[in-house]
C-alpha cells in the first residue's frame, strides 16, 4: 500500500487533495506528486503519478494514465488506454468510453456511453453520446455524435454533428467536415465520403452522400441518392429522392423532384411537384401539389398551382399559374404563359401563347402566338395562330386548315367573335361583335352586336351597336352608326354612316351610299343609290340610281338626283347622251304648245313648323332647308302635270314630273315622313330644256316664214 494511501487511511483525510477509494485506486501517486485527484474502483487511475484534478470512477478507469489533467472517467475501462501522453480536460462516462491508446493526447472531448470515442488519439473537443458512438475517430475534432453508432466509422472528420442511430455511421477515412446529420442513418455515407457543409435531418436523409457539399435534406429518405450533388435543399419524404449529382435544386414536399437525377437549378414546392422526372431539365420552378410532375427534360418553366403543367414532358420557357393550368396534356411547346384554373390545359405543341383567367384557351392544342384574357377567352379554339381575345368567351372554335386560316384575329369583348372557326384578319370589339361569324375575312366590327350575324361575309366594316348585325353573307360593306345596315342579310359594297342609316334594309342591296340619320333607311333591293343628309332617301326601297342630298330629300324616281337647298358652285355638269345608249328615239312634237301652257310663277318657300302635341311637346322636327324668304322663280308641279294631261301624256311620258305618292302607291312599306308631307311632287328642270329648244325652233321657223312673206309683198 502506498504511503499516500497509508496516510489517507490513517488520517481519514485526503493527502495533497487526493481521494483514493479502493486498494489499487491511484496507487502510483506519491506524496508531493499528483494532486486533487479522485479515484474509486479497482485500479482506477492506477498508474497516475503526477496528474492533477482527475476523476476516475470504475474498474480500470484512467488506469494507465500517468500525467493527464482535469479528466473525468466514469465507468469500467473508461479512458483506460491513455498512458504517458498528455490528454487533458476530457469527460468519459461509460464502459470503455474513450479508451484511448499510448499516444492519446486529445483534449476537451466528451464521451458518454459504452465504447464511445474508443479509438481517439489526438482528436480534440469531440462530444460522443451513445453506445459505440464515434468509436473509430482518432484525430477528428469538434464533432458531436449522439446515438448508437453515430459517426461510428469516421476517423478524421471535423465539426460534424450526427444525432441518431447510425447517423453518419458509414463515413470512414474521408475528410467529411461541417456536416449535420439528425435521424437514424441520416447522411450514412461510406468509405469515400468527403462531402462538407451538409445538413440531413430525417431517417436515411442524404444517405448516399460521398463528395456532395452544402446540401440540406429534411425528411425521411430525403435526397437519399445524392452522392456528388451540391447546394441542394430537400424537405419532405422522398424529396429529391433520386438525385445523384445535380446541384442548386430546391424540393419541398413529399416526393418533390423525386425522380430527378442530374438536373440543376430547379425549385419544386408541394407534394409530388416535379416528381416524375426532370431527369435532365434545369431552371424549372414548380409550386403546388403535382405541379410539373411529368417534366423530363424541359428547362426554365414556372408552374404554380395544383397539377399546373402537370403533363408536360419536354416543353421549355413556359409559365403556368393556377390549378391544372397547362396541366391536361403532354405539352412540348415553349414560351407559353397560362394564368388561371384550367387555362391552356389541352395544349400539346403550341408555343408562345399567353392566356389569363379561368378556362382561357382551354381547348388550344397546337395554336401559337395567341393572346387570351378573360374567362373562357378562346376557350374553344384549337389550332389558330396569332389571335388576340380579351373578354369572357371572346373568340370562337378557331381551327387552322390553311396557311392563313384562323389567324391574326382581334376579339375584344364578351362573346366577341365567339363562333369564329377559320376566318382571319378580323377585328371584333364589343359585346357579341362578330358574334355569329364563322369564316369571314378582313372584317372590322366595333360595338355591341356589330356584325353580330355575319356567317361568311368578308371585308365588312361595322362601327356602332347593332351596326350590320343582320348581315350573314354580305361583303365589302361599311356601316358606321347605331343599327346602320341593321336588317340587311346580303348587302354588298354599300356604305351607311349615321344612326339607322340603311337601317331597315332587308334584302340584297348593293352599291348604296347613305350618310346621315336614317338616310336610305328603307332600301331593300335597290342599288347604286346615294342618300346624304337627315332622313335623305328614307322612302327608297327597290329603286336604283337615285341621289338624294339634303335634309329629308326623298326622291324615289330611278336615276334622278335631288339636292335640297340653294346650291352655290362653280362647276360644269355633263350627262350621258350617246345615241347608242338610247332607244325609241323620236322627234319631239311638243314645243310652243307645251311651253305656252306652262305657268311661270314667283314664290317664296313656306317653312314647315315643328309638330307639337297639345301640351307643346315636340312630336316631329320640322323641315329646315327652306327657311329663307327670298323670292324664287319657277313652276308648280301640279300645274305641269295638268299640262301633260292636256297634251295626252301619261305619267311615264314625261320624266320631268315625278310624284312619290303615286310611285309608291303599291308599296305597303312606304310611308310619308312629317317633313315630306307637302313635298312629294318634284320637277326635273333639265327635262324642260328640250321643249324650250323645240319652241325656239318653231319660233325661228315662223320668223323665217314672216320674213319671206314681207319680201313678197
Amino acid at each position: 500500500m502506498s504511503q499516500a494511501r497509508n496516510l489517507a487511511n490513517l488520517r481519514g483525510t485526503p493527502t495533497d487533495g487526493n481521494i483514493l477509494l479502493q486498494s489499487t485506486a491511484g496507487d502510483a501517486i506519491t506524496a508531493g506528486s499528483g494532486t486533487y485527484n479522485f479515484a474509486a474502483g479497482l485500479n482506477a487511475f492506477g498508474a497516475g503519478t503526477t496528474g492533477d484534478n482527475n476523476i476516475a470512477i470504475g474498474q480500470a478507469s484512467l488506469a494507465a494514465a500517468t500525467i493527464g489533467l482535469n479528466n473525468i472517467a466514469i465507468g469500467c475501462n473508461s479512458m483506460s488506454g491513455v498512458t504517458t501522453a498528455q490528454a487533458d480536460d476530457n469527460v468519459a462516462i461509460g464502459r470503455s468510453a474513450m479508451v484511448g491508446a499510448a499516444g492519446t493526447t486529445g483534449d476537451y472531448n466528451v464521451a458518454i456511453g459504452t465504447a464511445g470515442l474508443i479509438a481517439l488519439t489526438t482528436g480534440i473537443a469531440n462530444i460522443a453520446i451513445g453506445v459505440n458512438t464515434m468509436d473509430a475517430l482518432t484525430t477528428g475534432a469538434c464533432n458531436i455524435a449522439i446515438g448508437p453508432d453515430a459517426l461510428g466509422a469516421a476517423t478524421i472528420g471535423l465539426k460534424n454533428i450526427a444525432i441518431g442511430q447510425l447517423a453518419m455511421s458509414g463515413v470512414t477515412t474521408g475528410a467529411a467536415n461541417d456536416n449535420i446529420a439528425i435521424g437514424r442513418s441520416a447522411l450514412v455515407g461510406n468509405a469515400n465520403t468527403t462531402g462538407n457543409n451538409n445538413i440531413a435531418m430525417g431517417i436515411e436523409a442524404l444517405g448516399a452522400l460521398t463528395t456532395g457539399g452544402q446540401n440540406i435534406a429534411l425528411g425521411v429518405d430525403t435526397a437519399n441518392a445524392i452522392n456528388s450533388g451540391v447546394c441542394n435543399i430537400a424537405m419532405g419524404i422522398d424529396a429529391l429522392g433520386a438525385l445523384t449529382s445535380g446541384g442548386n435544386n430546391v424540393a419541398v414536399g413529399t416526393a418533390a423532384l423525386g425522380a430527378s437525377q442530374t438536373s440543376c437549378n430547379n425549385i419544386a414546392i408541394g407534394n409530388s411537384a416535379l416528381a416524375a422526372g426532370v431527369t435532365t431539365g434545369d431552371c424549372n420552378i414548380a409550386v403546388g401539389i403535382s405541379a410539373m410532375d411529368a417534366l423530363l427534360g424541359g428547362t426554365s418553366n414556372v408552374a404554380i398551382g395544383h397539377n399546373a403543367l402537370g403533363a408536360s414532358t419536354t416543353g421549355g420557357q413556359n409559365v403556368a399559374i393556377g390549378k391544372t393550368a397547362m396541366g391536361g396534356a403532354d405539352t412540348t411547346g415553349s414560351g407559353n404563359v397560362a394564368i388561371g384554373e384550367n387555362t391552356l390545359d389541352a395544349l400539346t405543341g403550341g408555343s408562345y401563347n399567353t392566356f389569363a383567367n379561368h378556362h382561357a384557351g382551354t381547348a388550344v392544342t397546337t395554336g401559337a402566338h395567341n393572346i387570351g384574357f378573360g374567362y373562357y377567352a378562346l376557350g374553344t379554339a384549337t389550332t389558330g395562330c396569332a389571335n388576340i381575345a380579351i373578354g369572357r368567351s371572346a373568340g370562337g372554335p378557331l381551327v387552322k386548315s390553311g396557311s392563313n386560316d384562323a389567324c391574326s384575329n382581334v376579339m375584344i369583348g364578351q362573346n366577341a367573335a365567339d363562333a369564329l372557326t377559320c376566318g382571319y384578319n378580323n377585328v371584333a370589339i364589343g359585346l357579341n361583335a362578330l358574334g355569329g361569324a364563322t369564316t369571314p375575312n378582313g372584317s372590322v366590327a366595333i360595338g355591341w352586336l356589330a356584325l353580330g350575324g355575319v356567317v361568311t361575309g368578308i371585308h365588312n366594316v361595322a362601327i356602332g351597336s347593332y351596326a350590320g348585325d343582320a348581315l350573314t353573307d354580305g361583303n365589302h360593306n361599311v356601316a358606321i352608326g347605331y343599327d346602320a345596315i341593321g336588317a340587311s342579310t346580303g348587302a354588298c359594297f354599300s356604305v351607311a354612316i349615321g344612326y339607322g342609316a340603311q337601317q331597315e334594309c332587308a334584302g340584297l342591296s348593293t352599291y348604296n351610299v347613305s350618310i346621315g340619320k336614317h338616310a336610305g333607311r328603307k332600301i331593300t333591293t335597290g342599288g347604286c343609290n346615294v342618300a346624304i343628309g337627315f332622313e335623305a332617301g328614307c322612302s327608297l326601297t327597290t329603286t336604283a340610281g337615285v341621289t338624294n342630298i339634303g335634309h329629308s330629300t326623298n326622291q324615289t324616281t330611278a336615276n334622278v338626283t335631288c339636292i335640297a337647298g340653294a346650291c352655290l358652285m362653280s362647276a360644269m355638269f355633263t350627262a350621258t347622251s350617246d345615241c347608242r345608249s338610247k332607244k325609241n328615239i323620236k322627234d319631239l312634237p311638243y314645243g310652243l304648245d307645251f311651253i305656252n301652257l306652262l305657268r311661270p310663277v314667283s314664290y317664296k318657300w313656306k317653312p314647315q313648323a315643328d309638330k307639337l302635341d297639345k301640351n307643346g311637346n315636340l312630336l316631329e322636327k320640322g323641315e329646315n332647308s327652306h327657311t329663307h324668304q327670298r323670292t324664287m322663280f319657277g313652276l308648280l308641279g301640279q300645274q305641269v302635270r295638268e299640262v301633260t294631261k292636256k297634251l295626252g301624256l301619261g305619267y311615264n311620258d314625261f320624266a320631268g314630273f315625278s310624284d312619290q305618292e303615286y310611285e309608291n302607291r303599291n308599296n305597303p312599306d312606304w310611308k310619308k315622313s312629317y317633313t315630306m308631307e307637302d313635298k312629294t311632287v318634284q320637277l326635273t328642270y333639265d327635262d324642260f330644256i328640250a321643249p324650250l329648244i323645240k319652241s325656239v325652233q318653231e319660233l325661228s321657223a315662223e320668223v323665217t316664214e314672216l320674213k319671206a312673206q314681207l319680201k313678197t309683198t
